[in-house]
């Protein structure tokens, strides 16, 4: 069996700092979910922990330690298991449930068998700690790979630390199998073994907020270095464009109306990115609810059409509409208006000079489907994960063409609130974003 374990004064106060670092993660989880994901979820993790810690040597006081060792062990092992799944999702990786459950199963089973038809504890510890091992070296994984390199001592620590976790439950089976686990030598390890595993799971969590703030600051210097960097071309263009039109003679009124729309363009686009970042404030210190009313689709297309065709004409592209009068729909206009906003922005801006957009609206599985389609470069498949799955981060969305990700990261939160979907997909040629949007009613 497990042996009892009895809980020394450094134990508790390992068990009490585990569980108040698993209510600062859950709180800090929750603060910034909408920009590093998991946190929460690593945080509930370690809530749980300490408390199956916690209340083992009063469970064993109520019932036999055949009952209470087993699951005790399963519950270690749910919690190692859910704590992989919050280390996937900060890596924005995709966690395979139906896996895990096959193995957690599979698990348990070999857990109950060992325990209550063999009746061996060696095979019982070797289960319980293969499980362990499993996702040690899964969680080592994540961090290991593909690392920023301004951030990488911190994931490499994390690293370190679950290898050695591994580590540690290997010697356990080596030691489980060389020692006679009746006698009283293997009693006075799993005391060690478990102030080490608590020690370690300690550290690895206070590494892992350090490592957190480290990412947020980095993304943070990220994104504004990219917003910087796109307030300061729309600006240089407008100073040189006046430059040139204080040479222009009054003659020249074709060029000089030319340079007009390419300062009107730039100062568009600096618009729009001071309103993406207010917006961006809004999202992240404001508890944001849906005012819906009765709207026309068409009528707020056609006033983002007449904002943004200067641009296209700049770069010689060509609106095509392909929608017929619609009903209205029932919906918050300012969060539509956003959305659509930042979508038929990104087509003009990707879609290359002398080509054509196509901006469609139909209908599907009971609700309103707007498209922009455009004609430019492909959607990296990273990317459209992120934007599928609404995990876009910005600073991280476009750094070879500039793009901060903004728009697409607050079209993502706004239509999640308007219970809609928004997704993406490569074409042969092109790509198309779509928006699925409730109808009234």
């Amino acid at each position: 069996m497990i042996e009892n374990i009895s809980l020394a004064g450094s134990t508790i106060g390992l068990v009490l700092m585990t569980l108040f670092m698993g209510i600062i993660m859950v709180y800090l989880g929750h603060t910034w979910n909408r920009t590093i994901k998991g946190v929460r979820r690593i945080g509930y993790s370690l809530v749980a922990f300490s408390a199956i810690i916690a209340l083992k040597p009063f469970a064993e006081l109520a019932f036999e330690s055949k009952i209470v060792d087993p699951l005790y062990a399963i519950l270690i092992i749910i919690f190692f298991a859910n704590k992989y799944r919050g280390i996937k999702n900060f890596r924005n990786g995709k966690f395979d449930s139906r896996i895990h459950l096959i193995f957690i199963f599979a698990s348990i089973i070999a857990l109950l068998l060992s325990e209550f038809l063999l009746e061996n504890n060696q095979l019982f510890t070797t289960f319980f700690s293969v499980s362990l091992i499993f996702y040690a070296v899964l969680s080592a994984k994540e961090f290991l790979k593909d690392f920023p390199r301004d951030n990488r001592m911190a994931y490499i620590h994390m690293g370190g630390y679950y290898l050695t976790f591994a580590g540690l439950n290997i010697y356990r089976i080596i030691y489980v199998y060389l020692g006679d686990s009746t006698q009283s030598g293997s009693s006075s390890a799993e005391p060690i073994y478990f102030f080490i595993t608590t020690f370690a799971i300690l550290i690895a969590s206070i590494t892992f907020i350090v490592l957190v703030n480290r990412e947020l600051l980095r993304m943070k210097n990220q994104f504004f270095s990219i917003v910087a960097h796109d307030i300061k071309n729309p600006l240089a263009t407008i100073i040189a464009y006046s430059e040139i039109l204080r040479e222009t003679t009054c003659n020249e009124k074709e060029k000089r109306n030319e340079h007009l729309d390419l300062i009107r363009d730039a100062a568009g686009n600096s618009l729009d990115l001071i309103n993406n970042i207010m917006e961006w404030s809004r999202v992240n210190f404001q508890r944001i609810k849906p005012i819906k009313t009765s709207v026309s689709l068409i009528d707020i297309i056609e006033d983002i059409h007449l904002f943004y065709k200067p641009s296209a004409n700049i770069k010689k592209v060509e609106i095509i509409t392909e929608y017929t009068d619609t009903e209205k729909i029932e919906t918050d206009p300012v969060l539509l208006n956003t959305i659509l906003r930042n979508l038929y922005s990104n087509a003009i801006k990707y879609s290359p000079e002398n080509e054509s957009i196509l901006i469609s609206i139909s209908e599907e599985k009971g609700m309103v489907k707007v498209a922009f389609t455009n004609y430019g470069p492909h959607v990296k498949e990273d990317i459209l994960q992120e934007i599928n799955n609404h995990k876009v981060i910005p600073g991280k969305i476009d750094k070879e063409n500039e793009g901060s990700g903004l728009g697409l990261y607050l079209s993502g939160i706004y239509i999640k609130l308007l219970e809609g979907k928004l997704y993406a997909e490569n074409l042969e040629r092109g790509c198309r974003f779509s928006l699925m949007i409730p109808r009234a009613g």
